[in-house]
């Protein structure tokens, strides 16, 4: 399995106008843990697409337990738990300190 942390703070434009995040801004967050994901194991993924590979999204979804408000802390965790050459499933858990919002 890889696996990958990556912290954010939620910036004030990723919010309405009670504070809190838009749902499509987690699908965000999810792609700055894949790459972060990418260069931890040392596979950049500038150096993919140098090489004419590509990781194109080919479904997304994304549960939401609370919402995350203006400044708060996250930790993005990105698990892939069987990679292959041709595919990869990756699963994203967003997290305020121990409790999981997405």
């Amino acid at each position: 399995m890889l696996k990958s942390k990556s912290e954010i703070r939620v910036r004030y434009e990723e919010t309405d106008q009670m504070g809190v995040v838009y749902h499509a801004k987690y699908f965000n967050w999810f792609e700055v843990g894949r790459i972060n994901l990418l260069d931890d194991i040392g596979v950049p993924y500038k150096q993919l697409e140098e090489k004419g590979y590509f990781l194109p999204v080919l479904s997304c979804e994304a549960a939401f337990r609370s919402p995350a408000f203006f400044d708060d802390r996250l930790i993005i965790e990105v698990k892939v738990l069987f990679p292959s050459f041709i595919r990869m499933k990756a699963d994203y858990e967003v997290k305020r300190g121990h409790n999981l919002i997405a």
